[in-house]
């Protein structure tokens, strides 16, 4: 008698949350209840089809398998290029070469999300090994040396510590050594290195070079002790936040990723509260030297601070950190807002007064929306300046068409004619096409407009058209980072070597997300209450919680941990097929539909099963 009420009291539910979310019920006896969604298109999204041509045809569509066949042609070309000593990569230490300045791991260690995102050990694998080298190189100091082209370790003593040097170690290392405690005393050796050599004690800022042996500040002719407070300082304090999260026992590394956000937000200019991009570690003021100079751009400067503001404060609750987010998000939204820009958009750079500096649209917008409006989560101000400001840039630029050409988006434009900025009439992999997935999904579900979602799919899949190389005989399979955005649609070949082609092993990441679409009202945690984040500048790593998301590809299911609200997930984009199984909270449960879960109120655990 108790389980006939329980069951009834779950299909009212059921019959209720149907309802409520505007689905029609069709019941089979014997079968699974299925439903199919009352799409209604609004005025406003009729328009903007017309002009983009946007429709349910292939180019907009774009699964999580399709970003799996994309990473597998470009793996096997890592796979041949390791098995080739050819003065790009070396077998036996898995590590990209691509130029005698560079000292980085990222091939190898990109494929870190790609694990996170597929649940594939091989991936791991390759990760650990790469892992175990560098523990075997690392000097007393723990500051990973500098590699020139053919792999030997370089007589240049100096290694950048910023982009993809130690500071994607240290949260590479981080989040293998939440897969596997052996490699704790390596994220050890490397966040403890960054902490004692690449922070200036007397100002928490973090330098632009050190040297590997000594752990001196180096000297940079022409640029002096200048560094960048987005791409440096802010990153590194998400570095030592992600070690502090894989051990909260190092109470050091979170209190040193917020005395460098503080100190960040000490260098602002008090009438506007904008920061520079560049500061002169060691005098310990603005810089003029280093690119951008004496200006800051959107999301290099700003972005990069705001992610790291909303890290900082998910995982240390910092009352003077919420209040610099707020305080900083809406002063540079308002600054770098250009009403010129076809009705309204964000601008590439900006005077630290305010006034514009160069009147272009950069392409890393996708990330810098994404951005926005997480931050806007955090701040739990709903449909605020930080959603409008992104909505109308969306409208303006990358809906209308007046961003794209030829469904691509290029790397710069003039923001008030839409022409191609200069000569430059490139699209590249890493800053214009990979990260939209996250911004335009994100406002695709805040706004309830998928019109952001299936132009964003439109540019990735135009992407993939085009810049796809290799032969595995001659050179590797693989993605050209950057190709032209009109005919014949040629490409640089200097940028497919690769440690540039590596970007497409964050794709899973990005298309994962793109994949799963919650109704109004329901929320998945990716990480510490939020959608998937990303290190640093747009080029670097995204990464989730795999305790919270835990997806395996090879047995076709993935695990929601965390899942708040009454609705549905449409999982029907993740293309694996039709859905024939759903746990809830660990015990059988009966209600979904072929692509869809029907979720309940409160929080609760969700495993889905394709096989």
């Amino acid at each position: 008698m108790k389980i006939n009420k329980l069951y009834r009291r779950l299909t009212l539910i059921f019959l209720i949350t149907i309802a409520s979310i505007g689905l029609t019920l069709t019941v089979t006896v014997g079968n699974i209840p299925s439903v199919s969604p009352v799409k209604e298109k609004t005025t406003y999204e009729s328009s903007v089809s017309k002009n983009n041509n946007v429709s349910d045809s292939s180019e907009e569509k774009l699964t999580f398998m399709d970003s799996l066949d994309a990473l597998n042609y470009a793996f096997s070309g890592y796979e041949f290029s390791c098995s080739k000593d050819s003065g790009i990569f070396k077998m036996y230490n898995y590590q990209t070469k691509t130029s005698s300045d560079d000292t980085y791991f990222d091939t190898s260690f990109s494929l870190m999300a790609t694990f996170q995102a597929t649940g594939d050990l091989k991936y791991l694998d390759v990760v650990k090994r790469n892992a175990d080298y560098l523990s075997t190189i690392l000097p007393s100091t723990g500051l990973i040396p500098t590699f020139p082209n053919k792999g030997e370790i370089s007589t240049n003593p100096n290694t950048y510590l910023g982009g993809k040097g130690q500071l994607q170690a240290v949260q590479t290392v981080a989040f293998l050594a939440h897969e596997d405690k052996k490699y704790l005393p390596l994220m050890y050796k490397l966040t403890n290195a960054l902490i004692t050599y690449g922070i200036n004690p007397s100002n928490n800022l973090t330098w632009y070079q050190v040297n590997t042996l000594s752990g001196k500040e180096a000297f940079t002719i022409g640029t002096s002790y200048e560094t960048q407070l987005g791409q440096n300082c802010s990153n590194c304090a998400q570095s030592l936040l992600i070690a502090y999260k894989t051990d909260p026992s190092k109470l050091q590394y979170k209190q040193k990723a917020l005395d460098i956000l503080k100190a960040v937000w000490k260098c602002r200019d008090k009438s506007n509260n904008l920061i520079p991009e560049v500061w002169d570690v060691k005098i310990n003021k603005p810089g003029k030297n280093l690119y951008p100079y004496s200006d800051f751009r959107y999301d290099d400067m700003g972005g990069a601070y705001i992610r790291a503001l909303t890290l900082a404060y998910q995982v240390t609750k910092d009352k003077d950190i919420i209040e610099i987010l707020n305080t900083y998000s809406s002063s540079l939204v308002e600054h770098i807002w250009d009403k010129n820009f076809n009705g309204g958009g964000f601008r590439y750079m900006t005077h630290l007064d305010g006034t514009p500096s160069a009147q272009t649209v950069e392409t890393m917008y996708g990330l810098f929306i994404g951005t926005l409006l997480e931050a806007e989560k955090v701040l739990d101000q709903p449909k605020g300046i930080l959603y409008q400001s992104s909505l109308e840039h969306a409208n303006n630029i990358f809906v209308s068409g007046f961003g794209l050409k030829n469904n691509m988006v290029p790397h710069q434009l003039n923001g008030q004619t839409g022409e191609y900025w200069g000569s430059d009439s490139t699209s590249q992999l890493n800053y214009a096409a990979i990260q939209f997935p996250l911004g335009m999904e994100l406002l695709s579900q805040e706004s309830g407009n998928s019109i952001y979602r299936l132009i964003s799919n439109r540019v990735i899949n135009k992407f993939l058209d085009h810049s796809k190389v290799g032969d595995n005989i001659n050179e590797p399979n693989g993605y050209v980072d950057i190709t032209e955005t009109q005919p014949p649609y040629g490409f640089d070949l200097k940028y497919g070597s690769p440690s540039y082609m590596a970007q497409i092993f964050y794709l899973p990441t990005y298309i994962l997300f793109n994949s799963i679409h919650p109704s109004a009202g329901v929320s998945i945690d990716w990480q510490n209450d939020l959608p998937i984040g990303v290190f640093g500048l747009v080029s670097n790593m995204p990464f989730f919680d795999r305790d919270l998301v835990d997806v395996n590809v090879n047995a076709k299911t993935i695990c929601f941990s965390k899942v708040t609200g009454s609705g549905t997930i449409d999982l029907g984009d993740m293309g694996f097929g039709y859905i024939k199984k759903v746990m809830l909270d660990n015990q059988n449960y009966n209600f979904f539909t072929k692509t869809k879960i029907i979720t309940l109120s409160g929080t609760h655990r969700y495993q889905v099963f394709w096989n």
